[in-house]
């Protein structure tokens, strides 16, 4: 008998009925918490990377007959935190889900799955979702702000079922700092093949016009004009060479470096790019170096220009504000986390908290005269070194660059 059938469909209306209440319970809850539902979309472009999971894959058709590949997706979950990114803080989702290669008495290949999200919390909220549903909470993820850097923790949270312990749960917790830490650098990398791939030749064919411009501008003999024109002749010349300094930097941000590596000393790195600038910096500038660092596997090149960047900024940072310059390089082995960790402080005004953020991408600059290219080649070298960076605040106030590499084997 089919399950269309009015006898077969009144034994199923009871669950029917069921199934409507608590999807009204549930949503109650979280509105009354103020989650905001939302209903992501069931097509994506990419099947997931969890390997016990496989979508339903389908063609996309558009008017021109062209196909494109997508997939109905396995769970919400990355559209969600795309919405969590945008600046939503609270969200949840009835998902009707899809999976293949799945058929059994707890299994389907079409279900709904309940999702909800948030961010700006600490991980106590989870255990009271586990508390107040007694059921088990999996796979939430929660931010711990650690003495040197962000932690992030995936955490599960189970009821403890003891009639003489109510109100207990179980937690496990899992450092996900490193998984993390390691995605966003693939991400990065990523994004920068991409963004040469599409910039490369534009900027090329920019700086040809340029180059062009800069040299009619040359060969343009001011003492043979008017005074009141010799100004414009130039200013052509500073903007064109100007712009050019930019475009080259901009190329070398984009294009893909060829890395050297090889066992390398970054104390003796740091101190070779201090002594390099020491007649580029202001007058008065004082540059230490000290602590511990260990061997690491580098491009002594591209690091020395890691260091000189920091250098230079932090010099010009406190010049700016009216301050003799005054830099500390720092480093530290953990060998227990086997990295070395190296903090680049000055005296400065240090960085805003809204713009630390924002610090590391292109042509970011707080200076009217600056780039904004030279902290966005700084993390790229550091990326390119399987390190991180980051920026805080110094014990004097100023600006804290705060690198992290991990040490060479043996």
């Amino acid at each position: 008998m089919p399950w269309w059938s009015p006898q077969s469909h009144a034994d199923r209306r009871p669950l029917l009925l069921q199934r409507g209440a608590i999807k009204r319970a549930f949503r109650a809850h979280f509105e009354g918490q103020g989650f905001t539902e939302v209903e992501c979309g069931a097509l994506v472009t990419s099947p997931g990377n969890e390997t016990h999971l496989h979508a339903f894959q389908t063609q996309a058709i558009g008017p021109d007959l062209e196909q494109r590949t997508l997939y109905l997706h396995t769970s919400p979950e990355f559209a969600a935190k795309k919405l969590l990114a945008a600046g939503e803080h609270k969200i949840f989702e009835f998902a009707r889900v899809f999976r293949n290669r799945e058929r059994g008495r707890l299994h389907a290949p079409e279900f709904t799955m309940l999702e909800w999200y948030r961010t700006q919390e600490p991980y106590t909220a989870v255990i009271d979702d586990c508390l107040s549903s007694s059921q088990v909470i999996p796979r939430r993820s929660v931010e711990v702000l650690g003495a040197q850097r962000l932690l992030h923790f995936g955490v599960t949270v189970s009821p403890l079922r003891d009639a003489t312990r109510p109100g207990t749960a179980i937690c496990l917790f899992s450092d996900l700092t490193t998984v993390m830490e390691l995605e966003e650098q693939l991400r990065f990398k990523d994004a920068l093949a991409r963004l040469g791939e599409l910039t490369a030749g534009i900027a090329h064919e920019f700086r040809n016009g340029l180059a062009t411009i800069h040299g009619y501008g040359r060969l343009i003999d001011p003492q043979a004009l008017p005074a009141q024109y010799r100004p414009y002749v130039e200013g052509i010349r500073q903007e064109a060479e100007a712009l050019g300094k930019v475009v080259t930097n901009f190329l070398n941000f984009a294009r893909p470096e060829q890395v050297a590596l090889a066992p390398v000393d970054l104390g003796a790195i740091a101190q070779r790019a201090v002594d390099d600038l020491q007649h580029d910096l202001p007058a008065g500038t004082r540059v230490t170096v000290d602590g511990g660092f260990g061997p690491v596997l580098g491009d002594e090149v591209l690091l020395r220009q890691v260091f000189g960047n920091l250098v230079r900024n932090a010099a010009e940072a406190c010049e700016l504000s009216g301050r003799v310059p005054l830099v500390h390089i720092a480093g530290a082995v953990d060998r227990s986390a086997r990295i070395t960790r190296v903090n680049v402080d000055d005296n400065g005004p240090g960085v805003k908290e809204p713009d630390r953020e924002r610090i590391f991408q292109p042509f970011f600059t707080t200076r009217s005269r600056g780039t904004g290219l030279g902290l966005a080649i700084v993390q790229k070298v550091v990326v390119m070194h399987n390190g991180r960076i980051s920026v805080g605040s110094s014990p004097g106030g100023g600006a804290s660059f705060q690198l992290a590499f991990p040490l060479a084997a043996g």
